[in-house]
């Protein structure tokens, strides 16, 4: 089924794009989402209904106390009409404020007298994917809010009865990714991604492309129980699939991978959120594994 899923993302996302040339959503897409490929077109008026009667039930939506008409502003613009089962209805996704300190993605369906919530995730919409005018498959960036260290993407599969399953979720430590000041540019990424499995146990899962006993500098890390840049590590025969390369200055070649779900590690620096397998996401070492077909 992973590797189903793999395809299937890798379909959205074209493998010539320079920065990113495997569907690794955390560190860019090669097809950016934009809302305005999605929405749809309704009148001014019938929107106006819409969003008035959610207005008084969407408590989190206002601030007590602050100026008004930014408040609403913020809330209308948090709210998209598009028809996410092809039935030729608006449907509505909100992401915007919830109750707490995140921010929050809700799906509701039109069933034509009322709005059904079918879908609740926190941060923010990374992609929608749809096939035969039909929502199959999202992706959620949630980067949590406050002290997090730990970003989260959830890929989501819609099935013919409008019911989200998580499919993959990856988790990636703050700064590792594009953009961030502790990102580590790869040599390069192989044409197709390498299956492989570890042999040394005790295998390290690192935060850059070396051997040091630096500490990643993340805000609200506990240093007390680190080893250095490790930030996992692995008994020997775990798997996972590596996406790109580089060399350090001693002619070692590490390998970016994506490491499969696992439990019971002796040490990890990650989580698993709602209690969910994850993929960790970091450097490895390329001399003992071994290339799987």
């Amino acid at each position: 089924m992973y590797h189903l899923i793999i395809a299937i993302t890798l379909l959205g996302t074209p493998v010539k794009d320079s920065t990113s040339p495997f569907p690794y959503y955390i560190k860019s897409s090669a097809h950016p989402f934009k809302w305005e490929d999605v929405e749809v077109n309704v009148p001014q008026r019938y929107k106006d209904s819409v969003l008035t009667i959610f207005a008084k039930n969407c408590h989190h939506c206002f601030i007590e106390g602050f100026d008004p008409k930014p408040e609403i502003e913020a809330f209308k613009n948090s709210f998209h009409f598009v028809d996410l089962n092809g039935d030729g209805l608006a449907d509505l996704v909100y992401e915007g404020r919830s109750d707490g300190e995140p921010n929050i993605v809700e799906f509701y369906l039109n069933r034509k007298k009322k709005f059904d919530k079918v879908f609740s995730d926190y941060e923010r919409l990374l992609d929608l994917i749809f096939q035969n005018k039909r929502l199959t498959y999202l992706v959620i960036d949630n980067y949590g809010c406050c002290a997090e260290t730990v970003n989260f993407e959830r890929h989501f599969f819609v099935d013919e009865n409008f019911q989200f399953r998580l499919v993959i979720q990856r988790a990636i430590l703050k700064g590792m990714e594009l953009g961030e000041d502790h990102y580590a540019r790869p040599d390069g990424w192989f044409d197709q991604p390498v299956k492989f499995r570890i042999l040394n146990s005790q295998y390290a899962l690192r935060y850059t492309p070396e051997i040091t006993n630096k500490t990643p500098d993340i805000k609200y890390l506990d240093d007390d129980t680190s080893k250095g840049n490790i930030i996992a590590l692995y008994p020997a025969g775990n798997r996972g699939i590596a996406w790109g390369y580089k060399k350090d200055t001693t002619g070692r070649e590490w390998w970016l991978v994506e490491m499969e779900p696992a439990v019971f590690l002796p040490y990890k620096m990650y989580y698993d959120y709602d209690d969910k397998l994850t993929h960790y996401y970091g450097w490895m070492s390329s001399r003992f594994v071994e290339r799987l077909p």
